[in-house]
């Protein structure tokens, strides 16, 4: 059976090297920016956001998921019941 396993590619560190950081923002900068920032324009974009995807599961699909659930936890108790046997 053969398997394609993608290959990873790591940069190397002499390339990474020679790329530039971004410029660190001045702090002062960044202050100034807080203190005289349009803070409505941010209230507006806060409430304009969409709100999380919300979905139901009905209690039929819940039973199905708990069955398999409890399955899943006999088996695995049973399997580790004759692995202790066997070892």
């Amino acid at each position: 059976m053969n398997f394609k396993i993608p290959k990873i590619k790591i940069p190397s560190a002499k390339n990474s090297g020679a790329e530039e950081a971004a410029p660190a923002d001045d702090a002062s900068d960044v202050l100034d920016e807080l203190e005289n920032g349009d803070l409505d324009g941010y209230a507006e974009q806060a409430e304009a956001a969409p709100s999380a995807p919300t979905f139901t599961v009905s209690e039929d699909q819940l039973r199905k998921l708990w069955a398999g659930e409890i399955a899943f936890g006999i088996l695995s108790a049973c399997v580790a019941v004759v692995i202790a046997f066997i070892g």
